[in-house]
């Protein structure tokens, strides 16, 4: 399997669920959505519990937060162990065909005519009207060496066969025979799965590696294998997606869309010594990798050494055959090396790579503060390298003209690399540590800033807060929930100058609790302000209940993972949450022990 559980900075795909306390049982339909718990319930450890959501278990948002992400490029683990991206849709009016984003020729669209593969009325009919050049496609943006997956479904009606296309200013089509839900003739460079769905739809996930900037990915009827369609002809289509992948070659969700595209929280899995599990929500701020070609060093933008072998030929750390490259050393140890130029920026930069060993026991080197693209002059840094894919990292203080350099100093050693990356800091205050992998190939890419908000009326009652984390924190400024309100902004944060702090700042007297834990594991902190007489509280993981005099007023907006505003993300899962309408301060270090209140979904 690949990866290495020591070092990764995991995200993912999970989902939440709206829990209800042992006396009040949600309800759930087939699909597994639940309903809001009765607010005022007695909370077994005291308190009213108004809403509680856990996002290891449910795997989705509960309903009443909004997620955002400012850029589409998030990569996470999954439940394989294997890096892929966050869900994502890339076409906009996914199922509205007659939508202007939808280009045709020489046909005609009809909506409502079929029920789709989900059960609704939602099948759409789409009929030739000439022999050649039958088309609906739209055209997409892509990063020409990554990998997509184009999933549609489709059904036939006068015609039994359907012809796809993913065109790029010249046409790569496929068939695919709708009667028996199988594959036809398939273009080169693309691999085609079908299958049988309900309803008489056939699945269909086309996945391939663009060669141009522009995709269009298109459906059309056929008049059989490897035919053209006829006047007249028809198929039902439904619910078309277009998504940047790793190694996956079928979708295992439908992600509508409208005016724009969809770029999904990330649930990641984390790895407990034996199985790959679910860690939370991962929320990050914003970060750039300044390095081109993050995974391909065979590329020009890696100037190697004299006696420096590259190659392409390694299954990655994202299950990609040839998805990462090759270092091997030669006969001069100060010509192996290989360096990119990275852009100039003074502030302080995170280097992070992943590494496996292949042959050897020799030491391996980086360093991002080469003078040459030779590695004059370099600070190297000696990294640990195992058989297994391992993340490596250091955080480099700010100069000009940096270049990046791995060096093999022994001969005959080789090594594997992937997912290399030199993050600017975007606010030196910000916490210092590698974030999630961002691929990139010609371009620098900017993984943007994550939000997670809520205005629900009922969490707005909300006079206390308990908030569950999991994974390595850093041991800087960050925050784990924020909150406004009428008369003030408040920050709850952890790690202020130990990595077992937790702090909170503006209406708060800036109070401060810690307890003998580190931040590694799963951590709960919670936060209580009351009436009569007004005060306000602090608690981690149930150590010393830190309180002050002070009010904080009707809330407004909650933040989780950052400060109001979205400053100071806490790069962290949070694994569940829960808002209660009272906690007393003993209460409030009861609930920092044993977490939210939570049920598994009723059947």
């Amino acid at each position: 399997m690949a990866g290495c559980p020591r070092v990764f900075i995991f995200a993912g795909i999970a989902s939440v669920l709206i829990a209800t306390q042992v006396e009040a049982q949600p309800q759930s339909n087939e699909a597994g959505a639940v309903t809001a718990p009765t607010r005022g319930q007695p909370s077994p450890a005291g308190g009213a519990l108004l809403y509680s959501c856990n996002y290891v278990t449910g795997r989705k948002l509960c309903g009443v937060e909004t997620f955002t992400r400012t850029g589409a490029n998030a990569t996470m683990f999954d439940s394989t162990g294997r890096l892929t991206f966050a869900p994502n849709n890339l076409l906009v009016y996914s199922n509205t065909f007659s939508n202007p984003a939808w280009s045709h020729a020489a046909a005609k669209i009809a909506p409502a005519v079929k029920a789709d593969p989900f059960g609704g009325k939602a099948g759409w009919s789409m009929r030739s009207t000439a022999k050649k050049g039958s088309y609906y496609r739209q055209a997409v943006k892509v990063e020409p060496g990554l990998n997509y997956l184009n999933t549609l479904y489709l059904a036939p009606g006068a015609a039994s066969w359907a012809q796809i296309d993913r065109y790029d200013g010249s046409s790569h089509p496929s068939w695919i025979n709708l009667s028996s839900c199988t594959a036809g003739t398939t273009a080169p460079g693309t691999t085609l799965t079908v299958t049988a769905v309900s309803g008489g739809w056939c699945k269909v996930d086309q996945a391939f590696a663009p060669a141009s900037a522009t995709v269009y990915p298109g459906f059309a009827p056929a008049s059989g294998d490897n035919g053209g369609p006829a006047i007249g002809s028809s198929i039902h289509i439904f619910g078309e997606q277009l998504s940047l992948v790793t190694y996956q070659t079928t979708s295992a969700d439908y992600y509508p869309t409208s005016e724009s595209p969809y770029y999904g929280p990330r649930f990641g899995y984390a790895y407990n010594g034996s199985a790959w599990v679910p860690a939370g929500l991962m929320l990050e701020d914003a970060r750039q990798n300044q390095l081109q070609y993050s995974n391909d060093l065979t590329n020009p933008v890696w100037v190697p050494g004299a006696t420096m072998k590259v190659a392409r030929d390694q299954m990655g750390v994202d299950g990609v055959v040839n998805g990462a490259s090759s270092l091997t050393g030669g006969a001069d140890s100060a010509t192996n090396t290989i360096c990119q130029a990275a852009k100039a920026w003074f502030h302080e930069r995170i280097f992070s790579a992943y590494v496996k060993r292949i042959n050897g026991s020799g030491v391996v080197n980086m360093a991002t503060d080469a003078q040459t693209m030779a590695g004059t002059k370099a600070t190297w840094r000696t990294m640990t390298i195992t058989p297994e894919w391992t993340r490596v990292s250091f955080v480099q203080p700010g100069i000009t003209d940096p270049i990046t350099c791995f060096q093999i100093t022994t001969p005959g050693d080789k090594i594997a690399v992937q997912y290399v990356q030199n993050e600017n800091v975007p606010n030196e205050t910000r916490p210092l540590g590698a974030t999630s992998p961002i691929a990139t190939t010609s371009s620098l890419v900017v993984r943007g800033d994550e939000m997670l908000v809520s205005e629900n009326p009922i969490l707005l009652q909300a006079k206390a807060f308990v908030v569950e984390t999991s994974g390595q924190l850093p041991a800087t400024d960050m925050a784990l929930l924020g909150l406004t309100s009428a008369r003030d902004e408040l920050a709850i944060g952890l790690g202020e100058d130990t990595d077992n702090t937790l702090y909170s700042t503006f209406s708060f007297p800036k109070l401060s609790t810690t307890n003998t834990a580190i931040w590694s594991g799963t951590n709960r902190a919670g936060v209580a302000w009351g009436d009569e007489p007004v005060w306000n509280a602090l608690s981690l993981n149930g150590g010393p209940v830190a309180a002050g005099d002070g009010e904080h007023g009707v809330l407004t907006k909650i933040f989780w993972g950052s400060e109001p505003f979205g400053g100071k993300a806490c790069n962290c899962f949070i694994r569940s949450w829960a808002a209660y309408s009272s906690l007393t301060k003993e209460q409030l270090s009861a609930k920092s022990v044993v977490g939210a209140p939570f049920l598994r979904r009723v059947h």
